[in-house]
């Protein structure tokens, strides 16, 4: 019985890596909820599934991580601050987490990346705000941005640069 399992456990979990990339913290979720329901008790045989993984090399915290944030960056841009919260949701490690962001947000380039991700985030939203009275504006721009994960630096310097 065990034998057979291994093998179909692994490729369930080959096919929901498949739909898009999972942190090892979400794969070893998986593989834990489905070796329960196909009765696999034995966490040496979950860990054979894990390792199996590892080998085929769908598990990588450091590739995922800068996956999450670059389609995050795309698709739904965040602040870094919200960007680590989320992927410390996920299980990633912090010392990946953060050098990961570090690879997308550089301190030694005072703050450009993450003022062009805001930047893109208010020219989105200022056609409606412009005709605001400027606190209201201020205040529009200021919780959207805090919202998002943004420090309070870039968030005055946004504010200084439409008003």
């Amino acid at each position: 019985m065990l034998d057979d399992a291994v093998p179909k456990l692994t490729g369930q979990a080959i096919a929901y890596i498949s739909i898009h990339p999972r942190s090892e913290k979400e794969i070893r979720e998986y593989i834990a909820k489905k070796g329960r329901k196909l009765k696999i008790t034995d966490s040496e045989a979950l860990e054979t599934v894990f390792g199996r993984l590892q080998e085929l090399g769908l598990t990588d915290d450091r590739k995922y991580a800068s996956l999450f944030i670059e389609s995050r960056l795309r698709n739904h841009p965040r602040g870094p601050k919200v960007l680590i919260q989320e992927l410390r949701g996920k299980g990633i490690p912090e010392d990946i987490i953060f050098e990961v962001c570090e690879t997308f947000f550089p301190k030694n380039t005072g703050q450009t990346e993450e003022i062009a991700v805001a930047r893109k985030i208010v020219q989105k939203k200022y056609s409606s705000w412009e005709k605001l009275p400027r606190m209201e504006f201020k205040k529009k721009i200021y919780t959207l941005l805090a919202r998002r994960g943004f420090s309070f630096t870039v968030i005055n310097r946004l504010i200084d640069e439409y008003i």
